[in-house]
């Protein structure tokens, strides 16, 4: 079993709601891994990726699995370009994540 967070395109509101429910998730009793889906995301704002970042760091501590999933090439590429592209399994679909984690 995993935890499955669907994304979608990011504004600063979009990020903050996506913290709240990312440490929501982080901090409940349930130690599953967690797969982002970033199907339906285009771009990624620099306030959304110290989320990323920051949702690594406290999965690393809890020594829980993270992946990206359904990265676009162009979201890749950032992340790519910034280097936080080494902080998380990215996977192609949802069946390759689960299979991963």
């Amino acid at each position: 079993m995993v935890a499955l967070v669907r994304c979608e395109n990011f504004d600063l509101g979009a990020t903050e709601a996506l913290r709240r429910e990312l440490r929501d998730i982080v901090n409940g009793g349930d130690r599953l891994p967690l797969l982002l889906d970033l199907s339906l995301v285009d771009t990624v704002p620099t306030s959304t990726l110290g989320a990323l970042v920051e949702l690594a760091r406290h999965m690393n501590d809890q020594r829980r699995s993270l992946a990206l999933v359904n990265v676009s090439d162009g979201v890749r590429r950032l992340m790519e370009a910034s280097a936080i592209d080494r902080l998380f399994a990215m996977f192609d679909d949802n069946e390759q994540a689960i299979a991963g984690v």
